[in-house]
């Protein structure tokens, strides 16, 4: 599968690049189609224009000797340098054929019968003739949308650097990144930025989070008689595992309280026979100070786990808000040719008492509205990155 060159040439003085710029650009060209198929009542993933190509190979043979071949320049040869030589382009060993530029037409399994597909190729052909562009085949095939892999963590929102909470609250923050998902659905996602339409408070997210890919991909609109879309925080499988994260933080503590306790002894120890005694007070009072803000750190990590058991648990208590909107997913979308994947979800104002606005932690220090993924970093150094050498006038503050 090749791309259509917007040079192409489909018909007297016709191209894709003509039909773009005047008025019938490749997108409104695409709308128009899909129009078209939603009046056969045709469940269209996607539309696509396309070439197909393929090598015809050469038969096998022997290759004959070349008795032509110039022997003279060996020596302009031996003076030869790398700039000399142009560009030196791959030879396929057989004849090429490329297709005419296709619509080629992605449907639900299942959903299209040869009948249903004539008279829309007939309906298509006719729109195409009203162009007078010539030249330009159909094709349909079963589709569904699938999405790149590679999505990663949800980002988690900002906290105060040093709380006792710092690296379990985010799951349950009302900033961005709020891990959601659907309360029938088993994926998972995060919700984007808030914003406001009168008294109702919204969010975004992505439509493949909460609408399942083998659907129709409809333009969704919530009707007051038809039952909601709800959307939770995290969903089953990612809450179990949210608690059981807390655990296991819980337990990391345990270890090092242990590990300060025989690091205490021996350094008080050493300060009791006067051992370094300087370095061996100061290396004391750390330990003690770590100790105790530990310990603290348990106390409040087992308290949150023990509310976040009682409070949250039921999925009804998960649920934040519901499906609004949600346009059909879409690639190249007029007028700037952007992937379309979104869903708007109307919130329980109640659930969200605590707003602080569209805020993402730049790390661990800062809270700003931009996101840097990864680990926690001091202030020092997030600056640094952001402003880069001290020899080159920063452009970013």
């Amino acid at each position: 599968i090749i791309a259509v060159p917007d040079t192409h040439e489909f018909g007297s003085k016709v191209s894709w690049d003509a039909i773009r710029d005047q008025v019938f650009s490749l997108l409104t060209f695409r709308s128009y189609v899909v129009v078209l198929l939603d009046q056969r009542k045709i469940k269209v993933t996607s539309v696509n224009f396309v070439q197909f190509t393929w090598l015809n190979k050469h038969a096998d043979r022997e290759i004959e000797d070349d008795e032509d071949e110039d022997e003279d320049n060996d020596a302009e040869e031996e003076n030869l340098n790398y700039d000399d030589v142009p560009r030196i382009q791959p030879v396929e060993y057989g004849d090429r054929h490329v297709t005419n530029p296709t619509i080629w037409i992605g449907v639900l399994p299942n959903t299209l019968t040869g009948g249903v597909a004539h008279d829309s190729s007939k309906d298509i052909r006719a729109f195409l003739d009203s162009l007078h562009v010539e030249n330009i085949d159909i094709a349909y095939r079963e589709s569904l949308y699938k999405p790149l892999s590679g999505h990663g963590p949800a980002l988690f929102s900002p906290v105060e650097d040093g709380d006792s909470l710092k690296d379990v609250i985010d799951n349950v923050s009302v900033a961005l990144s709020l891990p959601i998902a659907g309360c029938k659905t088993t994926m998972q996602g995060t919700l984007g930025p808030y914003f406001r339409a009168g008294e109702k408070l919204y969010a975004i997210t992505a439509r493949h989070n909460v609408f399942t890919l083998d659907g129709d991909n409809e333009e969704y609109h919530y009707h007051d008689s038809a039952p909601k879309k709800e959307v939770m925080v995290m969903g089953a499988p990612a809450f179990k595992i949210y608690l059981a994260s807390i655990q296991a933080l819980i337990s990391t503590h345990i270890d090092a309280v242990a590990s300060l306790e025989e690091k205490i002894t021996t350094f008080r120890g050493r300060v009791q026979v006067g051992v370094d005694v300087v370095e061996s007070q100061r290396k004391l009072g750390e330990y003690e100070a770590a100790l105790a803000n530990t310990s603290i750190k348990i106390d409040d990590l087992m308290n949150f786990f023990v509310n976040i058991k009682k409070n949250w648990s039921k999925a009804k208590d998960q649920v934040i808000g519901f499906v609004r909107w949600a346009p059909s997913i879409g690639v190249g979308v007029a007028p700037h040719r952007y992937t379309r994947d979104l869903c708007v979800i109307e919130l329980d104002k109640k659930k969200f008492r605590s707003l602080i606005g569209n805020v993402v932690s730049l790390g661990a220090c800062l809270s700003l509205s931009l996101s840097l993924p990864g680990p926690e970093m001091s202030e020092s150094k997030l600056k640094s990155q952001i402003l880069g050498s001290n020899f080159i006038p920063p452009l970013f503050r």
